[in-house]
């Protein structure tokens, strides 16, 4: 028993699998451990949160992500990363932020997760609209460039609006 991957040796193991924490603190884990981390064929993560770090943690640590699957289950959204030594090109914004798997086989999780994103920028905006400081402007402006990002990724849905219904949500 132990802290992180201190409790394994280099070569021990053949993958690793680390699920339901946060995602910087999976970061500092793969970083604390990069020994056993470099010895290990196979990562299975699923952050909780901050996924776009762990995605570039991972790739700083010679993965490539093969799979990524996105999935909704009792209110939250979650992503499961499955990853193997070797390299990847880089990834744009979109694909670091929702991941290049999700988005190249046109994930309904995702799609539900950008309409989920759109929505809450749009009470974000509408709330922000209300004010007239400088800050509040600049909030504004945000907000509509987030909102056009999210429009722009949403874009590979073909035929849907993102503005529509949540669907099951």
């Amino acid at each position: 028993l132990g802290s992180g991957l201190s409790v394994l040796s280099p070569g021990e193991v053949q993958t690793v699998v680390v699920s339901g924490l946060g995602g910087m603190l999976l970061c500092s884990l793969l970083e604390e451990g990069a020994a056993v981390v470099a010895s290990v064929k196979q990562l299975v993560l699923q952050p909780q949160l901050d996924v776009p770090a762990v995605r570039d943690a991972v790739h700083r640590c010679g993965f490539a992500i093969c799979q990524e699957q996105m999935v909704y289950e009792e209110g939250k959204f979650y992503t499961v990363l499955d990853c193997i030594r070797g390299e990847e090109a880089p990834y744009n914004k979109a694909e670091l932020r929702f991941g290049r798997r999700n988005i190249e086989k046109r994930c309904p999780v995702l799609r539900e997760y950008l309409r989920y994103l759109w929505q809450q920028t749009k009470k974000q905006r509408r709330f922000a609209a209300q004010g007239q400081t400088d800050r509040a402007i600049a909030r504004q402006r945000e907000l509509e460039a987030e909102q056009n990002f999210l429009q722009e990724v949403f874009s590979c849905y073909e035929g849907q609006s993102i503005d529509g219904d949540l669907g099951s949500l």
